[in-house]
């Protein structure tokens, strides 16, 4: 049976768990299962519950089903597809008449909007006796986050617990000090102050017992060069297969003697040291490399295998040491956010969750629970779960509840769509373990069918996903064993027959990869037929560079990300110039800036000799705004500005007529309010889309590119920032190096 007929037959399946790949048709699914549940069920579509993760989906979700239903009253054959889809005949009419009707109520959103809707409902069952819920996110709740972290900072130093504080920091940034944390520190409390507000507390923050045999990290200076020149003695004796091995074994050694605990310093080791780390925790020889590869002695190995051990376990007894203090530092964090904000009913949409999953962790917050589910059972019994490889245990922890049918009165169902190889989301707390343990939970009562089939995807591009993802020997070289006993793999089969393409790789170096994209462009003829191109990068700084560099190559591109409109092209340029001499006439640099730029012909041309260019432009924004006054004034440019340039002053001017909506009204108000301005750009029309991989996820392009992959992205460690153990206690890990020693 084909995978569409297997979904066919199970779409209407009280609980159903769809694991379906990329390009497969998992939107279309589920507006199939709320039109069958709602025509077939003749389930009420007020009591239904659709959520995601983006604004983006919810969104699809109602154009799924509206159009579909749309399609299928003015359409026979539409109408008959659509039969199809849920396994019976209905009247299409009546169906949509019923969606329309309900759609204000109808519960299709994000699952962030739906867990506030809940704490805003019933903040005294929950426990929010102030009576008051506001939820702040992005820049005001970094700002807000900024002010406590000053406050911590600050405040606490001066306190009675100023040196206790002060002991904590300290141990959270033990050998960091000028490595992240102080760049970062914001982000480094917020990531910490997550672990903690998902539930941990100080007990979970390293696990001392668990390494109890560890040295402790004095004994590295203490003992360090007795092993060195004991190693160095006994490698008199070795036997060297090149004259100027030696040589390079003693600079090596030499590095090691001047490390100290948490220094970084043998990061720098390549070579020899790095070759012998996978030998070091097994028995017998320690294989290193010097050109080729070669044993040492049984007595030299036994020497170098106790120096090594000895460095790592120092290493990694001060990476523990340094979670503890993160912890007490993260508890101090923690009770100035209860102070500050959570309990003035200020609440990110962490703690919305975390207050939502609280009925896990004592009778009263069950009890209080209790009062909630209670009165949403009677609202809402049919729920679609979307992108579910993206769910957290704590997010699911507040939704469970009214999802299982536990006193087995009344109808409810489950749809869980998702996919465990597109999950983007753990650093943020997603966990694909939830998928088998809803299995498990669910038993017979919970139908699983796969979704293999890509309708995006063309049989070429499939061969190399499944060539590459399906290699679970590579993938076990690369991540582990116990990965790629993890890996849940299906081979991608393409839907659609007689749909070709082409799927290259080409290795180059980096600084040739610009122009190859260009000449790739070319090749297919971007820009000139009617062919999207999606240009697909890891980071943001990436997605400028190759925007900035096809720009100059005269494509219209369309980049995803947030950039400074006033630094990023010629329009912005010269209104920054301009609004820099308008807010501060008598400073040099923006004068000489404005004369500079193009705007200045305008201005020379608008003006007489012996009047006020300045005053005559202020007066003009004080009667009719700033916004007008620019707009009016770069005119006369906008016919010589690219199709960029053009789409970069509608942001500007944009963002101006917003300040004139503030109120405030001064020059140097603009040039502040200009001076940070950041605006995001979404997806649109261009030939040319470039984005980092993680906003293209469900988009489609007739091109993709992916330059600037390296063979050390992968395995990718550099962002492995903290280590979580299935019992739940976590870790700041120390270095590579050390982890290789200590695996698991």
């Amino acid at each position: 049976m084909s995978t569409e007929n297997t979904i066919r037959e199970h779409i209407l399946d009280e609980n159903l768990m769809i694991l379906a790949s990329a390009g497969s048709g998992k939107t279309y699914q589920l507006g199939n299962r709320i039109i069958g549940m709602i025509a077939r069920r003749e389930v009420d579509p007020a009591r239904m519950v659709a959520l995601t993760f983006t604004r983006k989906a919810a969104g699809e979700f109602a154009d799924s089903v509206l159009t579909k239903l749309a399609k299928g009253a003015l359409d026979a054959g539409d109408a008959e597809k659509l039969h199809e889809g849920v396994g019976a005949d209905f009247e299409v009419g009546p169906v949509l008449e019923k969606v329309v009707r309900i759609l204000p109520q109808f519960q299709l959103g994000t699952i962030d909007s739906f867990f506030s809707q809940i704490v805003r409902g019933f903040q005294y069952e929950l426990g929010m006796s102030g009576g008051t819920f506001e939820l702040i996110e992005g820049q005001k709740l970094d700002l807000a986050m900024a002010e406590l972290t000053n406050e911590v900072l600050g405040g606490l130093l001066e306190s009675k617990g100023g040196e206790e504080f002060v002991a904590a920091f300290r141990r959270a940034t033990m050998g960091k000090e000028a490595v992240g944390v102080a760049e970062s520190l914001g982000q480094f409390i917020r990531s910490w102050h997550g672990h903690w507000k998902a539930g941990l507390d100080l007990s979970h923050f390293a696990n001392t017992e668990r390494f109890s045999h560890l040295p402790k990290a004095a004994e590295w200076e203490a003992r360090k060069d007795e092993l060195i020149d004991e190693l160095e003695e006994k490698l008199e004796s070795h036997e060297w297969h090149r004259k100027d091995a030696p040589g390079a074994m003693a600079k090596q050694l030499k590095i090691i003697r001047s490390h100290t605990t948490g220094s970084g310093v043998l990061t720098e080791l390549k070579g020899m040291f790095a070759s012998s780390l996978e030998s070091i925790p097994g028995d017998g020889p320690v294989r290193m490399k010097f050109y080729k590869e070669f044993e040492l002695g049984e007595e030299a190995s036994r020497t170098l295998r106790e120096l090594v051990m000895l460095a790592a376990g120092c290493e990694l007894r001060q990476a523990l040491e340094r979670t503890e203090g993160i912890g007490l530092l993260i508890e101090r964090i923690d009770e100035e956010y209860e102070r500050a904000l959570r309990s003035r009913g200020l609440l990110s949409f962490d703690d919305v969750k975390i207050l939502l999953g609280q009925w896990r962790t004592d009778d009263e917050a069950r009890i209080r629970r209790e009062l909630v589910d209670f009165r949403l059972d009677g609202r809402y019994d049919h729920w679609f779960l979307d992108e579910f490889q993206d769910t957290s245990p704590i997010e699911w922890s507040g939704l469970e509840s009214l999802v299982r049918d536990e006193t087995g009165e009344g109808e409810k169902s489950l749809f869980i769509v998702g996919d465990k190889k597109q999950a983007i989301y753990g650093w943020r707390g997603g966990d694909v373990r939830l998928f088998d343990r809803i299995q498990e939970s669910f038993g017979d009562e919970m139908t699983v069918a796969p979704m293999d089939e890509s309708y995006r995807s063309c049989p070429e591009v499939l061969a190399l996903v499944n060539e590459i993802c399906g290699n679970k020997e590579v993938i076990a070289r690369l991540f582990s064993p116990e990965v790629a006993a993890r890996w849940d793999w299906k081979d991608h089969l393409a839907a659609r027959e007689g749909f070709h393409g082409e799927a290259r790789v080409e290795s180059l170096k980096k600084e040739e990869m610009n122009d190859k994209v260009v000449e790739i462009l070319e090749e297919i003829g971007i820009g000139k037929k009617k062919i999207q191109c999606g240009i697909l990068v890891r980071r943001g700084t990436e997605v400028a560079e190759i925007s900035d560099h096809l720009r100059a190559e005269g494509y219209d591109v369309i980049e995803e990300g947030r950039r400074k409109p006033l630094e990023d092209c010629a329009v912005g340029s010269a209104v920054k110039a301009l609004v820099g001499w308008l807010a501060d006439p008598a400073d040099p640099f923006w004068d000489e800036a404005r004369r500079m730029s193009p705007v200045q012909a305008v201005i020379e041309h608008r003006y007489e000799a012996g009047k006020s260019p300045w005053m005559e432009l202020l007066t003009e924004a004080r009667e009719e705004g700033f916004a007008m006054m620019l707009e009016r004034l770069v005119e006369p440019l906008r016919a010589s500005l690219s199709t960029f340039g053009r789409r970069r002053l509608g942001d500007i001017l944009r963002a101006v007529a917003d300040y004139d909506d503030s109120g405030e009204g001064t020059a140097r108000g603009l040039r502040d309010w200009l001076s940070g301005l950041e605006i995001s750009q979404p997806p649109g029309e261009a030939a040319v889309q470039v984005m980092t991989i993680h906003k293209s996820k469900g988009l489609g392009f007739d091109v993709v590119i992916l330059p600037q992959l390296s063979d050390d992205q992968v395995p990718d460690r550099s962002r492995y920032k903290v280590a979580r153990s299935p019992e739940g206690w976590v870790m700041q890990p120390p270095a590579r190096w050390v982890r290789e020693v200590f695996p698991e």
